[in-house]
């Protein structure tokens, strides 16, 4: 996966030569419209489809929290929401949420394909941007670079197997000769 890393303290070098200078404004022109973009366009509670490589899913991100960090910009924290989820034994589908997700403003314009409604954010959002963040500020967690539907595959991949265990839990838990519908 892409991510941005947590930088570590750099040495600073008073003044700038003309070629640092040139591409100092270079990154400033290349960075400032998607940071404009963002600050302006994503707002908390927007639901957002997104692109992905594969067919289309019914997973939505939904915006939580948009900031500026010093070492990388603006930062769009997002949820997702209705993740399907095929669990390897029984290739059930399973939906899943995950509560915080932080990407750079880049990767949210390069994933977004429409804005669908207004949503609550998700009431688990705020603890779970307050672990990352605490843990980001330590150098413990980064923020993707990479498009929304390319970290849905990667979570895809993971996730199933904890989604199976639920599942198995669940079927324990029912009695075999309880009725459908009750």
């Amino acid at each position: 996966m892409t991510v941005l890393r947590n930088p570590t303290a750099t040495a600073r070098t008073p003044g700038l030569s003309g070629a640092m200078a040139v591409g100092l404004i270079a990154i400033v022109l290349v960075f400032a419209p998607t940071s404009a973009i963002a600050q302006e366009r994503y707002q908390p509670g927007q639901m957002w489809r997104f692109k992905t490589e594969a067919a289309p899913t019914p997973a939505r991100i939904v915006v939580g929290k948009v900031e500026t960090l010093p070492e990388i910009g603006q930062v769009v924290h997002v949820s997702m929401i209705g993740i399907p989820l095929t669990t390897p034994q029984d290739g059930r589908v399973v939906y899943s949420d995950i509560w915080h997700l932080p990407f750079t403003a880049a990767a949210i314009v390069r994933s977004i394909a429409a804005l669908e409604q207004s949503a609550n954010v998700p009431p688990d959002f705020g603890a779970a941007y307050a672990d990352w963040k605490r843990r980001y500020d330590t150098g413990e967690a980064d923020v993707f670079d990479e498009p929304v539907g390319q970290v849905l595959r990667n979570v895809q991949r993971v996730l199933p197997d904890r989604a199976q265990q639920e599942i198995d839990k669940m079927d324990a838990a029912t009695p075999d000769d309880a009725p459908d519908n009750p």
